[in-house]
């Protein structure tokens, strides 16, 4: 079902806690490998969703090309959609440090490298609602 890229456990543990670190936080309630999890779990309904979207649009061709992928960055992680060719998905929080959003807010994307910083759109810990295409928008 899915072609999905998950990062090495060990690499992308090691990497949160560096930034962690650099930003002087302690995961409290939560450790690195939790996040993985959760944002492994992301992934996976986003491709529960897109399979869903197929199904209700009665689309078979080219159904299992397309491709999600996230990347740890300082302030955020980016999740990517791939399909020929490489399209933002949204973001999610990555620091405890942020003045404005919780560790794990997923957030749409205002540009390629850049998020939307007006309002969340859920949290990978709690709940939220997306769609294959993105985080939904505000109503």
């Amino acid at each position: 079902m899915n072609n999905l890229s998950k990062p090495k456990a060990n690499n992308v543990i090691s990497l949160v806690e560096k930034i962690a670190e650099k930003q002087g936080n302690k995961f409290i309630n939560l450790d690195a490998t939790s996040f993985k999890e959760h944002m492994d779990k992301l992934v996976d309904n986003i491709y529960k969703d897109y399979d869903e979207w197929c199904d209700k649009a009665n689309i078979t061709h080219g159904r299992g090309k397309k491709k999600y992928v996230w990347k740890m960055g300082k302030k955020y992680v980016k999740v990517d959609m791939i399909d020929g060719q490489t399209s933002v998905w949204g973001f999610v929080v990555a620091t405890h440090n942020d003045n404005k959003f919780k560790f794990g807010d997923i957030l749409l994307a205002a540009g390629y490298n850049k998020p939307a910083r007006n309002k969340a759109r859920g949290n990978i810990f709690t709940e939220y609602n997306i769609r294959w295409t993105g985080p939904l928008y505000l109503i």
